[in-house]
């Protein structure tokens, strides 16, 4: 019944080195977070230095937490120092339109024919090009 009252988090993170997403999943286990999904973090290089780092690790996380947990994780990685930038969003809603599901009737009555252009042989084409040239 609890699980009714959480939501689903997506947070993207760059940290100093590997060891430090240890750090991030610790604080989301104390708010009780339930991780979904977790990317394989990559080594990036940063188009400007952070806290005088050049290279970063890159990656995210999908978790599951009650809403009023989300500032207090936020909190408590802002103050861990091997996190070095983070953002934790709210995931949109995937909503399927009732038009996906209905299918596709065939039309009734006269059918318009579709004329379609006419291709030209290289002969006809150098005819065609003379003819307005002169």
């Amino acid at each position: 019944m609890e699980d009714m009252k959480k939501n689903e988090y997506e947070i993207g993170f760059m940290v100093k080195n590997a060891e430090a997403i240890a750090d991030l999943e610790n604080v989301l286990s104390v708010e009780q977070a339930e991780v979904i999904t977790k990317s394989q973090p990559r080594e990036v290089r940063l188009a400007y230095p952070i806290e005088k780092h050049t290279n970063a690790f890159f990656g995210f996380l999908v978790f599951r937490v009650l809403p009023e947990a989300v500032s207090r994780i936020k909190k408590a990685l802002h103050l861990k120092e091997n996190i070095l930038r983070f953002i934790v969003v709210k995931p949109v809603a995937k909503k399927v339109s009732k038009a996906a599901h209905k299918e596709e009737k065939p039309v009734e009555g006269p059918v318009a024919e579709v004329q379609l252009p006419r291709v030209l042989t290289n002969e006809a084409l150098e005819e065609k090009l003379e003819e307005i040239l002169k």
